[in-house]
């Protein structure tokens, strides 16, 4: 069976069962009206349609059924207050948690009937606003008194002046939010919380976290041409190295036009975005902060031999001109496609917009350090990711708990499936090896929480490799008391 009817076949699957779901919910038996029934895509004339092997019956998902009181909420419209007015579409999360009717679409389809079906149990209506959602226009409606959203989604980089003015509710006060369950990222709750509190959060409930974390895509034809490695045996073999990548970059890294001069007419090892290259640096394990048994954050880069040791690896391969272009989004995003780049560093958002690229690609998480690394790390920068968070003026906390477990268990059971099955391997991803892969770098997500909360130090360490300077260890030295004086600020603010 190949992979797109695989992927059809696993959607109606979720599509049946959501329906018999609905149809509970708005009082039916439970048996549908066989009319009524989502038609197997593959039906009048669609490949393999005649086909009616083992394989080919419907893969049956366990269903995410949350621990929720059994109660309804008497038609209340339950609004959100999304990011989704900017420039880059992207990362306009509205799409990604409303939509107000179908258009066959499955991931929007799969969210309508998403919202429809909670909406049906709790009898209530879901409204998405999409704004701006800076730190500045949510605090102003907040501290105006404005109780008209229960909930807001900003970008991740508007977090941290919503917590130092403290307009948002601590997500742990919320009752109902089940904190160990999988449709909540356990990586967010992880690297966010600060003194056992957190007002950020984000899951399944929107696929804002996928999107925003950064991947290494790969061209195959590239691989084949020049009888390079398998990426996905290098990193299941735990091979997938700094000095692997930069070896394999080197390899294929020619002046294709014969002028003498490598630019953005040549072939490259590895295409990056200039403010990106911070991801090889969180790849490797290194990160600028960490957290004490109290759940207290400190400085923990500093002046010893693996982090000066990675930092100086990197750059000397980012300054490789010969085999890496450091570059401008829309440029390297063309080169890629072109077939003039190896490695292509970028968010999973922008996978999504090579779609009718012919170049066949792969995907993969960034390199690791060395061997000796215990796994993989997938960098997910702040302002590419969004998170949810509860506004002060939010007067029930009850409902809004029940709501929101509700919609992200609900997520598990539509979105995701529809997300992985039919969006990336149906139409952006070429192959099955692309979905391992997206596994593993959600599970092993890292935010930098000094970025989060511009506390200083992710910006000096960036700057540094934006300007391809080795000063890492005086660095660390000269901006270390005032980054542990905005840390002990945001600590402050938070008591």
């Amino acid at each position: 069976m190949n992979i797109k009817t695989r992927a059809k076949k696993i959607i109606f699957a979720v599509l049946l069962a959501a329906f018999l779901i609905i149809a509970a919910a708005c009082g039916g038996s439970g048996s549908p009206d066989p009319g009524n029934i989502p038609a197997d895509p593959n039906i009048n004339g669609n490949e393999n349609a005649n086909t009616s092997t083992a394989d080919e019956i419907p893969e049956v998902r366990e269903r995410a059924v949350p621990d929720l009181p059994d109660v309804t909420f008497d038609g209340y419209e339950f609004k959100l207050y999304v990011r989704g007015l900017e420039s880059s579409a992207g990362w306009q999360v509205l799409k990604n948690i409303y939509t107000e009717e179908e258009d066959g679409e499955p991931l929007n389809d799969a969210l309508y009937l998403r919202n429809r079906i909670i909406e049906d149990k709790y009898n209530i209506t879901i409204a998405g606003t999409g704004a701006e959602a800076s730190a500045a226009a949510i605090t102003s409606f907040i501290l105006a008194g404005d109780n008209e959203y229960d909930v807001v989604i900003p970008g991740m980089n508007q977090f941290s002046p919503l917590v130092m003015r403290n307009v948002l509710v601590d997500l742990k006060e919320v009752p109902h939010i089940g904190w160990e369950q999988p449709w909540w990222d356990q990586n967010i709750i992880r690297d966010l919380s600060v003194s056992n509190k957190l007002y950020g959060l984000m899951g399944d409930i929107c696929i804002s976290t996928m999107n925003g974390t950064r991947i290494f895509t790969f061209n195959k034809q590239l691989l084949a041409d020049y009888a390079l490695e398998d990426p996905y045996e290098l990193v299941r073999s735990g091979k997938w190295t700094l000095d692997k990548f930069n070896e394999m970059c080197r390899h294929v890294t020619r002046d294709l036009n014969g002028d003498g001069i490598m630019d953005e007419h040549d072939l490259y090892g590895f295409l990056v975005q200039r403010t990106a290259t911070v991801n090889l640096f969180f790849s490797a394990g290194e990160n600028m902060i960490g957290k004490d048994e109290h759940d207290i954050p400190y400085i923990s880069v500093a002046q010893n031999e693996r982090t000066v040791s990675v930092f100086t690896k990197m750059l000397d391969i980012l300054t490789s001109r010969a085999s890496v272009y450091v570059g401008e989004d829309a440029i390297l995003k063309t080169m890629f496609e072109n077939g003039q780049g190896l490695f292509y560093a970028e968010v999973l958002a922008v996978v999504e917009t090579m779609r009718a690229a012919e170049i066949n690609f792969g995907m993969m998480p960034a390199p690791k350090y060395d061997e000796n690394q215990d796994t993989y790390y997938g960098f997910a920068d702040s302002w590419c990711m969004s998170l949810l968070g509860v506004p002060i003026t939010n007067d029930n906390l009850e409902r809004t708990g029940i709501i929101l477990e509700a919609l992200a268990a609900e997520s598990r059971n539509t979105i995701v499936p529809a997300y992985y099955e039919i969006n990336l391997i149906g139409k952006f991803f070429r192959d099955e090896e692309s979905i391992e892969m997206l596994d593993l770098i959600n599970d092993t997500r890292v935010i930098s929480l000094d970025e989060v909360f511009n506390w200083g130090m992710h910006g000096r360490i960036r700057g540094l490799l934006d300007n391809f300077s080795y000063d890492i260890a005086s660095t660390i030295e000269a901006n270390y008391e005032a980054v542990l004086k905005r840390i002990n600020d945001t600590l402050n603010a938070i008591e």
